[in-house]
């Protein structure tokens, strides 16, 4: 893993790792008070959405819920949907 360094993020500074052409790095998110640590996030510098995959998150009590906002994705592999919430902090 190479370091690429520390960017600026406009509220404080992210750690980025280039690690085999992907950008990596934490993302600190809160909802509902409560506050988890991500790790080896990809930033996909090209993406209208940031997808979490549910199974991170439900620790922190994020899960769908009926009336949910769906988001639809398109990319290379296809489409696929996802629910929407807004959290605190990430």
């Amino acid at each position: 893993m190479n370091y690429a360094g520390d960017q600026d993020c406009g509220v404080g500074y992210a750690h980025i790792d280039d690690s085999e052409g992907l950008l990596l790095a934490s993302l600190n998110i809160t909802y509902n008070g409560r506050t988890k640590t991500i790790d080896r996030m990809t930033i996909d510098t090209g993406a209208e959405h940031t997808i979490i995959v549910s199974d991170a998150v439900d620790d922190l009590g994020i899960a769908y819920k009926n009336g949910d906002r769906i988001n639809r994705s398109q990319g290379i592999g296809g489409a696929d949907y996802a629910f929407e919430k807004t959290v605190e902090h990430a």
